[in-house]
């Protein structure tokens, strides 16, 4: 880790210095372009050659702290990005329980729709149509087929 140097130049031809610990100098010039914007022109870099071996305790307080609230917008921004998602999840959910609902009005409708016709189809049949039955000229037995009234002749009546 080493401290760098940087003088830049932003638009309109200001002037500035940036101290960055970073591991190298491309590493540097990466967060400064990250933090700071847009660059027009890189002045200066230097480093001293000593290698950085220990941060001060309140360095490392300052940066955490300075990471903390960062760290914690984020979070809100995520919170508020959640909060309007599970409105929207809310309100899909609710659209959807109305359209089951219409669904189930209408399959209900149908069921019904159905059982009527199911009804008058069956006092149909038992109304309007007569079941044909045959009946045995000697003794009156009835039969639902003529091949039964023949088969019924030709045994009980073979005599007669």
């Amino acid at each position: 880790m080493r401290v760098f140097k940087i003088n830049y130049e932003m638009q309109g031809n200001k002037s500035f210095t940036a101290g960055i610990l970073a591991e190298n100098k491309d590493k540097a010039l990466k967060f400064l372009k990250k933090t700071v914007g847009t660059i027009k022109r890189i002045n200066s870099i230097s480093s001293s050659d000593t290698d950085v071996h220990g941060i001060d305790d309140e360095i490392v307080k300052r940066i955490l702290k300075k990471y903390d609230k960062v760290e914690v917008v984020k979070e809100e921004k995520t919170v508020n990005e959640d909060k309007e998602l599970q409105n929207k999840i809310k309100l899909l959910e609710s659209e959807n329980i109305e359209k089951l609902k219409e669904k189930d009005k209408h399959i209900n409708k149908l069921n019904n729709d159905i059982n009527n016709l199911t009804s008058e189809l069956e006092s149909l049949r038992m109304d309007g149509v007569k079941e044909t039955v045959f009946i045995c000229n000697i003794c009156d037995a009835e039969f639902k087929s003529k091949v039964g009234m023949k088969q019924h002749r030709t045994r009980v009546h073979k005599n007669d």
